[in-house]
C-alpha cells in the first residue's frame, strides 16, 4: 500500500519499491498497473461479480415530489446469488419539464 499525506501525492515515476521509472516499458509493464491498482482497491473498488437474480418493485410514486416539480418513484431492488439475498431502495426523481 501506498503511504502519502493527504496533501502530498505519491511520485508517478517512481514505483512502489522506490525504483525509477526509466523507460516507455518501465511505466507501461510495471509502474502505470501499480496505479490503476492502487486506485482499484483505495479509491474506485473492484467490480462486483455477477449479483446472479435481479428484479425491480416499484413500490411507491409520487406524482407531486419537491413541491410538485417533479415525480419521485421508489424502487425495492432486489439481489438474489451465491452470498445470500439483499434488497434496498432506490429513489428515483425525474423533473418535471
Amino acid at each position: 500500500m501506498i503511504n502519502f499525506k493527504y496533501d502530498e501525492l505519491p511520485d508517478v515515476l517512481r514505483m512502489q519499491n522506490g525504483e525509477k521509472v526509466e523507460t516507455v516499458s518501465d511505466w507501461e509493464q510495471r509502474r502505470r498497473p501499480e496505479i490503476l491498482s492502487f486506485f482499484k482497491n483505495q479509491v474506485f473498488g473492484a467490480w462486483p461479480e455477477n449479483p446472479g437474480e435481479v428484479s425491480y418493485t416499484t413500490i411507491h410514486h409520487d406524482d407531486m415530489a419537491l413541491d410538485g416539480i417533479a415525480v419521485c418513484d421508489t424502487v425495492q431492488i432486489n439481489f438474489k446469488g451465491p452470498y445470500g439475498e439483499y434488497s434496498f431502495p432506490f429513489f428515483m426523481f425525474i423533473p418535471k419539464c
